[in-house]
């Protein structure tokens, strides 16, 4: 394969995908205008997609929360954890920046992002909104595994729900108030 007359690639590039690997050695060899020929050499890991995103949506409000439903296709079962911005379709501005983090077993698996009332009153944004900027990554099970990545990808448009929906409640954050109660239970031990 030439690439502009100024170089090929042998076909010993596909060996790595063809063998199964993860590995992948790049190798240039270049000279200027008949002089010495130079040679850079790096080799670098690549993994497969753990998960893939087959949808988004449809969103609903359930009590203080817009609640945005992720369908996941899930290729190894794990801890995973997903964000996402949540922008305003009018104005291109940020409303929010989404997390979520849970333990995924199906196939088929389904994580809902929520974005709490008080964020979006904050914002002054109602909706319709556009759901981009994805990550995706499986935690390690054990200390030697290495974390892996989702392929989550896409611009999803979010309908608007006008704020007498929501139930005005203040955001309270359940895994920080868990944590606050383990601790407390710790500090109270003998």
């Amino acid at each position: 394969l030439n690439v502009a007359g100024y170089g090929h690639f042998t076909n010993d590039i596909m060996k790595p995908f063809l063998e199964g690997t993860n590995e992948l050695q790049l190798k240039v060899l270049y000279s200027f205008a008949g002089y010495k020929q130079f040679s850079a050499v790096t080799l670098f890991r690549y993994d497969l997609s753990v998960a893939e995103l087959k949808s988004v949506g449809p969103e609903r409000v359930a009590g203080s929360h817009l609640v945005i439903p992720l369908r996941l296709k899930v290729a190894q079962p794990g801890h995973y954890e997903v964000t996402a911005n949540l922008i305003a379709e009018n104005t291109g501005r940020p409303v929010t920046h989404l997390s979520e983090s849970l333990e995924l077993t199906t196939k088929d698996a389904v994580l809902e992002l929520k974005a709490h009332i008080s964020v979006l009153k904050a914002s002054n944004e109602y909706g319709p909104y556009v759901l981009k900027n994805f990550t995706g990554i499986r935690l390690p099970d054990k200390p030697d595994e290495l974390t892996q990545y989702a392929n989550l990808t896409g611009e999803y448009r979010i309908g608007s729900h006008p704020q007498t929906e929501y139930q005005d409640e203040e955001y309270v954050n359940e895994r920080v108030k868990t944590k606050m109660k383990q601790f407390q239970n710790l500090i109270r031990l003998p």
